[in-house]
């Protein structure tokens, strides 16, 4: 949650968030196999599955292994190489991300592997790629709510408010349960001078959240010293100022 101040050349910008994917590898995967190279396909969903399970437990290298088995199998699985960028943005390799993004897109150009491709050069500080990405997902498919999330937060750290606020908005439409959506449109508002509304807006936030999930914000605002109050759960006035506070430092949370 938040904004992260991450350095480009002498600029403080918000970091990008990664975007996971949400695929069904046993159902879309790759091009359809001749005869002969059914084995080899079957063989690399299945190494596939288990650098899922993998990367479920955070056995990073071990989940890359498996991936890159798959891909052994199967070099034109762009399901396996969408996956292993995932794994690869998770640990801040963005050049190897974006290299096995580029492989995903040419053989198949989804929304979801632009905006992931987006992602990773916006956290590589190439904005005007991420943008091309950005422009070019809302082509595929203008209803996926995250191509206006991402690209919000490039046109927060550019200064053009109105932009932001205008995709931050379309993607509260299309993602009415995100709520880093809306947490973030709170930062917009905040950027772009709205103070109150902002906060208005953090109050929308946590009145939607669970007491699990406003202990998790509690919990990372008291440990980078913006939270002062009692973790309990609970919305009050003291969480609403450390978002304002954080907002305020560009700090991630």
């Amino acid at each position: 949650m938040g904004w992260a101040g991450a350095a480009v050349a002498t600029q403080e910008m918000p970091a990008a968030k990664p975007l996971q994917p949400s695929i069904e590898i046993a159902v879309t995967n790759s091009t359809e196999p001749e005869p002969s190279h059914a084995d080899n396909q079957k063989a690399s969903v299945e190494h596939m599955l288990l650098g899922n399970y993998h990367l479920d437990k955070g056995d990073y290298q071990a989940a890359q292994a498996e991936y890159t088995r798959a891909l052994e199998y199967d070099p034109k699985s762009w399901v396996a190489y969408l996956l292993r960028a995932y794994l690869f943005q998770l640990q801040g390799k963005n050049a190897l991300a974006i290299k096995d993004l580029d492989k995903t897109i040419e053989f198949n150009p989804t929304v979801e592997a632009h905006v992931m491709r987006g992602v990773a050069y916006a956290f590589s500080g190439n904005d005007d790629a991420a943008l091309e990405d950005y422009v070019t997902a809302v082509r595929i498919d203008p209803a996926y709510g995250s191509t206006y999330k991402q690209r919000a937060y490039i046109h927060l750290r550019r200064g053009r408010f109105a932009e932001a606020e205008a995709d931050i908005q379309r993607a509260m439409r299309l993602l009415p349960e995100d709520l880093e959506v809306q947490h973030s449109f709170g930062d917009v508002l905040y950027y772009g001078g709205k103070i109150e509304a902002a906060k208005r807006q953090w109050e929308k936030t946590c009145a939607i959240a669970d007491a699990e999930i406003t202990i998790d914000w509690q919990q990372r605002l008291t440990a980078i010293g913006r939270y002062k109050g009692q973790v309990d759960g609970k919305c009050g006035r003291e969480l609403i100022d450390a978002f304002s506070a954080c907002a305020r430092d560009r700090c991630q949370f």
